[in-house]
């Protein structure tokens, strides 16, 4: 995998994609989009790759910078996985880092993969997060383009929120398999998911600790433990 990008960045309107392989310097590559019928959380985007207001309205209550462009980068089909790399020459393989036997793709790395399959039946087994994220609310579709009437209440948002933080550990993770040859233990991967979601609690008890109680069900943002 001498080739494989070690990670990826996108411009502010959404048209550019910034790879970065470790063997030299990055790379900016253009990626328009040549359809108009992407949608995510229900907001259908432009067919250049902007729709820059209609993203911020969908995703502005509740992820992190690296978050949307994680969410971003899978609704569009342009994240750094093993298949989008190898068919640009930059992978020698597509096949999933973790030893499945299929290809990394999307829906491989979030929810096909039997490491995806294992933290997500963490999260969900949880106390806390067996109310918090019902798995009724857990479909592959859900997991990839977000509920599918949006944002429109406090406990999609936070479910979406919830999601979000899982995939970011999930890409963390893989990213950690690749380049370090290193695989990460559950309870590793369940305190960094605690960490992140405790992080986003915080910065909700910060603006309204009234909405966050209401929101997240807990008085403090240390009481949210999975």
């Amino acid at each position: 995998d001498f080739c494989v990008a070690t990670g990826a960045l996108v411009n502010r309107d959404k048209s550019e994609l910034f790879l970065s392989p470790h063997y030299s310097e990055p790379l900016t590559v253009s990626f328009p989009v040549r359809r108009n019928n992407i949608k995510l959380l229900g907001v259908t985007f432009q067919a250049d790759g902007g729709g820059r207001t209609s993203w911020e309205g969908a995703l502005r209550h509740c992820l992190t910078n690296k978050q949307k462009d994680i969410a971003w980068m899978t609704a569009h089909g342009c994240l750094p996985t093993r298949v989008f790399m190898y068919r640009r020459h930059l992978a020698l393989t597509e096949r999933c880092p973790h030893g499945c036997t299929d290809s990394e793709h999307n829906y491989h790395l979030f929810w096909e993969c039997t490491v995806a399959r294992r933290v997500w039946g963490l999260v969900v087994s949880s106390v806390s997060h067996n109310r918090l994220l019902p798995m009724s609310s857990l479909t592959a579709e859900s997991v990839l383009y977000g509920p599918r009437g949006g944002l429109k209440t406090m406990e999609l948002q936070r479910q979406w929120g919830i999601i979000n933080t899982v995939r970011q550990v999930l890409w963390e993770t893989r990213n950690i398999k690749v380049y370090q040859k290193t695989s990460v233990d559950l309870v590793t991967l369940r305190r960094r998911i605690q960490n992140l979601l405790q992080d986003g609690v915080l910065v909700d008890f910060r603006k309204n600790k009234d909405l966050a109680r209401e929101k997240w069900g807990v008085d403090h943002w240390k009481e949210l433990i999975i």
